[in-house]
């Protein structure tokens, strides 16, 4: 007689079970578990991952007019990402807390043409532009005896290309050819390339004394700069 009781009741509690989660199942996924997105502008649709019922981690969230696709953290952009705004301007770059913060870059609408326009890569704090990023691209092609080649950009108001030589002992025979610009002796270590475009190549040879000033040495550097600017090269013996 125990035995019948006991099964009977196991019998129900895995019929209750049973019911329990089909019910579940059939109920509307937005009323069994929805992910919500804190930020108001975005806040309508959401489609992506989801933790303790806010987005977090990938996902994409819409608005009336913006939307926002990229990183989530506890219901709000944070990490990399884009924001997409009703005009059609958009935000590429960093997140914190549901705003621009960290680096990106702002895309605007020209209002003559309508075109897209890049603009430069930016710092950005709590939503508010911070300052611009100059681009530092180059590339040291070849060096031969130097202790280092270093490149600097130091505006970008100004188009050419300074040329300083450190440290090395009764500098003679300097060649200094680009495929643009042309060049300007200011003193003995400093050679100034004006008029330049870019992107620029730049070749530099020129002989020095070694340290005991028994034998000359031939130093050869040549360099290649993409963005524009006033760079400063810093050839160290």
């Amino acid at each position: 007689m125990k035995k019948i009781i006991y099964i009977s009741a196991l019998f129900l509690s895995l019929f209750f079970i049973y019911s329990f989660t089909v019910a579940e199942s059939e109920l509307p996924a937005e009323d069994f578990a929805k992910c919500k997105v804190l930020r108001e502008s975005i806040n309508k649709e959401y489609d992506g991952d989801c933790k303790k019922g806010l987005a977090h981690g990938s996902g994409t969230a819409k608005g009336e007019e913006d939307y926002y696709q990229g990183s989530f953290k506890k219901g709000l952009p944070y990490g990399k990402g884009k924001y997409v705004y009703g005009n059609g301007e958009f935000y590429q770059g960093d997140f914190k807390d549901g705003v621009r913060h960290g680096e990106g870059v702002m895309y605007t609408i020209n209002p003559e043409t309508g075109a897209v326009e890049k603009g430069k890569m930016s710092v950005w704090k709590n939503d508010e532009f911070v300052m611009e990023i100059m681009e530092e691209k180059y590339k040291i092609v070849r060096q031969r005896n130097l202790v280092s080649v270093s490149a600097k950009k130091k505006d970008e108001e100004r188009n050419s290309v300074e040329v300083y030589i450190k440290n090395a002992v009764e500098i003679r025979d300097v060649a200094i050819i680009s495929n643009v610009g042309s060049m300007t002796k200011f003193r003995d270590d400093k050679y100034v390339i004006q008029f330049v475009e870019f992107p620029i190549n730049v070749v530099i040879n020129y002989t020095s004394a070694n340290k005991f000033n028994t034998s000359r040495i031939t130093t050869v550097v040549e360099i290649e700069i993409e963005s524009p600017g006033d760079w400063y090269l810093t050839l160290n013996h």
